[in-house]
């Protein structure tokens, strides 16, 4: 991560010395987007929202795995009473029970975490276009991420003006 930086750093460095851009009469921003994106309330309503689409299945899988540990502790109590082939037979459905539900949890987990990407990426291209506008808006020649470079002067940073746009109720 820090060789990155290094690299990114120099990288900067260089256009900047070559196109002439360190020069007085450009208007330059650094944004925090670790800030920025803590900050987003959005995320929230994605977690929720997510939670809600998924709750039919979650309940579905509680209900096997309820039904799962109900079976297995009536085969503990009837251990004692039952054939071979009934413990055979009965070990059987346990297997296949316990089978239904791990294979169950993990086509949501992956479901979930797929639709999570989904939003999320929504979201970043959001506040991406929120940082350009804000950028244009406001006549700078460039926009870095506070990742990118070593020091900024702080009449430089733009975060708390993109935190208080994605803040906004019209904010996505």
């Amino acid at each position: 991560m820090l060789i990155k930086k290094w690299i990114l750093s120099g990288l900067v460095i260089g256009l900047m010395s070559l196109s002439g851009i360190a020069q007085a009469s450009q208007k330059i921003a650094v944004v925090d987007w670790e800030k920025v994106w803590l900050a987003a309330p959005q995320k929230e309503v994605i977690e929720q929202d997510i939670m809600d689409e998924f709750a039919e299945r979650i309940e579905e899988i509680k209900s096997l795995q309820s039904d799962f540990n109900g079976k297995l502790d009536k085969a503990k109590r009837d251990e004692a009473i039952m054939t071979p082939d009934q413990k055979l037979e009965t070990k059987r459905e346990l297997e296949e029970l316990q089978d239904r539900v791990q294979r169950r949890q993990k086509a949501l987990r992956e479901d979930q975490q797929r639709r999570v990407n989904e939003e999320l990426y929504k979201l970043r291209r959001f506040v991406l276009k929120l940082i350009n506008d804000i950028g244009k808006k406001n006549n700078y020649d460039l926009v870095f991420s506070s990742d990118a470079i070593f020091y900024a002067k702080e009449s430089n940073d733009i975060t708390d003006l993109v935190v208080d746009a994605i803040k906004k109720p019209t904010a996505k």
